[in-house]
């Protein structure tokens, strides 16, 4: 049980992803911030081929004697930010890597540092995501990156129990939108102590990853099942093995002081609960000013 006494992030992980799991239910809730009725309402317009005046779901309009003509409504927004955001990300990312002191050994590692960098580039495809990012900025008014180490991903490096093939891990660079990054948005985004990614993972390579949790992991609802807040995926898509995973970062502070990460997809199912290993929260946002 929780106590109301007691910093909310010191309890049990149960407890901890029960209070964001409120939290998240709120957050869905229009009616309390004109931001996200600003997202809802953007996202649809700009993402949908016609509008109409009086309804985000109705495209055409029947006019004339007896209905023989059509009128619609194109967002012209959609022509003049796709024309903005190519002009921003003209320009190809490129990265340098800059040494303090001299000498050879300092210039091989340099070299290098550069073909990492150029490597990351290249299979991140951040120039892509650069784009996206820019964007979906300018549709909704703040747009996520998220970089971080996923150990389920990478080369093979040696192969556990049960056959199961263990990786050497990568860096993720990934791209969310304002309706899957949860904070409060009452504060300045520098000022924000905490935030929460939610991402779809595959069912089944959780279980191989965490096959402890089989059952719990089984019983989860799937990306179709349970919609959620802000999901615009089609009920017709076959997404019975996708999961939503809830990633919690809080930055380091007095009360934490080696922060706090938790992953998991409900209070049945965690896979992390402990020390943030980043010390921040390794997600930065591409926001307007007016907040």
């Amino acid at each position: 049980m929780s106590d109301k006494n007691e910093f909310w992030l010191h309890q049990d992980g149960e407890d901890i992803a029960n209070n964001l799991i409120d939290y998240h239910t709120g957050w869905t809730s229009l009616s309390g911030s004109p931001f996200k009725q600003m997202w809802t309402r953007n996202y649809l317009a700009y993402y949908s081929p016609a509008i109409s005046q009086t309804s985000l779901d109705t495209s055409i309009v029947f006019e004339g004697v007896q209905g023989e003509l059509t009128r619609f409504y194109t967002p012209k927004a959609r022509t003049l930010i796709r024309q903005l955001t190519s002009v921003v990300t003209k320009q190809r990312m490129a990265f340098k890597a800059a040494a303090r002191t001299v000498g050879n050994e300092v210039l091989n590692e340099v070299k290098l540092a550069n073909s990492l960098l150029d490597q990351i580039v290249s299979t991140q495809r951040l120039d892509v995501k650069g784009d996206s990012l820019c964007e979906g900025s300018l549709v909704t008014g703040s747009w996520f990156t998220k970089a971080t180490w996923r150990t389920d991903i990478g080369e093979p490096h040696v192969r556990g129990p049960k056959g199961r093939v263990i990786t050497t891990g990568a860096c993720e660079i990934s791209l969310h939108s304002p309706f899957n990054v949860f904070y409060d948005l009452s504060l300045t985004w520098d000022d924000v102590p905490w935030a929460e990614v939610r991402v779809k993972r595959n069912r089944w390579d959780l279980i191989a990853d965490f096959p402890d949790l089989e059952n719990e992991i089984k019983a989860l609802p799937s990306v179709r099942d349970e919609k959620g807040g802000f999901s615009w995926d089609s009920v017709q898509l076959n997404q019975d093995d996708l999961v939503y995973v809830y990633e919690f970062y809080h930055k380091r502070s007095p009360a934490l002081p080696e922060g706090k990460m938790l992953i998991y997809c409900d209070s049945n199912t965690i896979f992390y609960n402990d020390k943030n290993p980043y010390g921040t929260i390794p997600i930065e946002g591409c926001r307007d000013k007016c907040r």
